[in-house]
């Protein structure tokens, strides 16, 4: 039916007195035609539209068939013009709120929440909605007072205690994100979010036996989501028999489930088997999982190769003077310790022992430098240049306010390994420490292992991870032919044999003193954030580099380019 036939069919069926089939016609040419004149006069011309409004039960059963279907774009451009009739419609603006935080419409989807709040100032799940956007947009304060609103409404609203407890989490205050997660419990015993988050702070701050019952406790719900099992799996070992095994294999079977899903469900499984002794099954689900994630990033290892090899031309050994930044160091600044390589080649445990030692913070993984240096156009040196000075006083003074009173502090994330021309003329007084491990080892524990965060992409696939890995090498060799003996090359392996020697030789690298508690990892009870937070807490363990061996039929030649 046309434009025109559709106006004049809902005038008939108006003059009939048929509002609501009127309406809904007056509504379907605004669906497509928003500012329509006549389609918004004849609405308004209709004998409900003043007073209180009241949409039609086909209009908005029409809007939320839109939205269960996800056609959010229909449902934004429906809201739109319908709100323009019925402004204080408060389910118009809920659907209105709801399809532009699908769309990303972040800050109109916020303005459509306020609104509603002005309409209805005790309305507790627009401040909750209002809250998750908020937390969208990293305005975790703004979050937390909406959440905390929704407490005043609400006293005891689990869901509005684990998101406050997830804006500690975000903030390191992981004691206070316990107890929000513990009130929330106390609330509703069974809410899965809260028990998987809690989980995930008991392990972060060491409780690896506490956490895997909490865990555990998470995936026993009837709703356990696939994020729960993954969790569950990095926090404990599975039995062949493992009752988990079989509810996440027939959960992978669900037609609903989305491609992440299915990926954290296929990583889960792959340890799982992989913890049971069945090889064949684990990397079956490890293959499928990785070419998953490797699909939802869109990754292309080839991109990675060109930025590392742009490093090189970049900081050539007389491309830039490494002084021309800063001429001299600030005593009073701590002193950055930047621990580099491939991740999985034990970083982690490194800053482990290093963090005991009474003189030294452990960082953890910090995105600040890498933050700064990725958008920079390393075409020519000139804007690094220009912004280095504010890149350098940023970075210190976050140092300096996570040190308490030691002299360094470690910075733990990996692929540093790309700045090391730059750090060095940002910091010269920095320490770089470059851990390599038998390179089979690394590629594999790659493979198998999936990132939260979408930095490492080159690990879900074999062939990219081995490309990767040789471009890494080829870099490392360029920066230590370049900077020679102010980088520590530590051998993982070596280590792991014979602690002391590698320790002590790090030390005085370091022009630290000797202090025996270095050597005893699994008592430092510093909360650990990576993926290795469990394994760091045992006591120093070798013949972890030949895991891999029992996969190697299924790896074939894929290795084979490695050194």
């Amino acid at each position: 039916m046309s434009i025109e036939k559709t106006i004049l069919k809902a005038r008939g069926l108006a003059k009939q007195g048929a509002s609501s089939e009127a309406r809904a016609l007056y509504m379907s040419v605004l669906d497509k035609f928003p500012k329509n004149k006549r389609a918004l006069e004849g609405i308004k011309a209709l004998p409900d539209a003043g007073g209180a409004p009241d949409a039609s039960a086909l209009m908005i059963r029409t809007l939320f068939n839109y939205y269960n279907s996800g056609r959010m774009k229909e449902l934004v451009l429906a809201t739109d013009a319908a709100v323009k009739v019925y402004p204080d419609h408060t389910v118009l603006l809920r659907l209105r709120a709801a399809g532009q935080a699908a769309l990303g419409q972040a800050k109109d989807a916020i303005a459509t929440y306020n609104t509603i709040i002005a309409l209805n100032p005790t309305d507790a799940d627009a401040f909750g909605n209002l809250g998750n956007i908020q937390k969208t947009l990293g305005q975790d304060e703004a979050a937390r007072q909406s959440f905390s609103r929704v407490l005043e409404l609400r006293p005891g609203d689990a869901t509005a205690l684990n998101n406050i407890g997830n804006i500690h989490v975000d903030r390191g205050e992981l004691d206070e994100a316990q107890r929000c997660f513990e009130a929330a419990l106390k609330t509703a015993p069974d809410y899965g979010p809260a028990l998987n988050n809690l989980g995930n702070v008991l392990k972060i701050k060491g409780d690896t036996e506490q956490a895997a019952k909490v865990l555990s406790a998470a995936v026993a719900q009837n709703e356990a989501t696939a994020e729960a099992y993954w969790n569950l799996a990095c926090a404990q070992k599975f039995d062949a028999g493992a009752p988990e095994i079989g509810r996440m294999e027939d959960m992978l079977r669900q037609s609903r489930l989305t491609d992440r899903e299915r990926m954290l469900l296929g990583f889960s499984l792959g340890k799982a088997h992989d913890d049971s002794g069945n090889t064949k099954r684990a990397f079956e689900y490890l293959s499928t999982a990785n070419s998953f994630q490797k699909a939802l990033l869109a990754y292309r290892v080839e991109d990675d190769i060109d930025r590392l090899a742009s490093q090189m031309a970049i900081f050539a050994e007389t491309a830039i003077p490494f002084d021309s930044v800063v001429s001299e160091t600030q005593s009073a600044a701590p002193t950055p310790v930047f621990i580099v390589g491939m991740p999985r080649s034990g970083t982690s445990l490194i800053e482990q022992m290093l963090s005991a030692h009474s003189e030294i913070h452990g960082g953890g993984e910090l995105p600040h430098l890498d933050d700064a240096l990725s958008p920079l156009d390393w075409q020519s040196d000139v804007e690094f240049l220009a912004a280095g000075m504010q890149i350098r006083e940023n970075y210190l003074a976050h140092l300096e306010a996570i040190r308490g009173r030691a002299a360094y502090v470690t910075d733990k994330l990996p692929l540093n390994f790309r700045w090391i021309g730059a750090i060095f003329a940002l910091f010269p007084q920095a320490k770089i420490i470059h851990v390599v491990r038998d390179a089979r080892a690394t590629c594999w524990s790659n493979f198998k292992h999936y990132y939260s965060g979408n930095g490492n992409g080159f690990a879900y696939n074999l062939d990219d991870v081995v490309a990767y890995y040789l471009a890494y090498s080829k870099l490392m060799q360029h920066w230590e032919q370049v900077f020679g003996g102010r980088i520590f090359r530590l051998d993982y392996d070596q280590l792991t044999a014979d602690p002391e020697p590698s320790m002590r030789d790090l030390l005085r690298y370091l022009e630290l003193d000797w202090q025996d508690v270095c050597l005893a990892p699994e008592q430092n009870r510093r909360a650990v954030y990576t993926s290795s937070a469990t394994q760091v807490r045992r006591r120093i363990y070798q013949n972890s580099s030949q895991d891999w061996e029992r996969f190697a039929d299924f790896v074939g030649p894929a290795f084979d380019p490695l050194p």
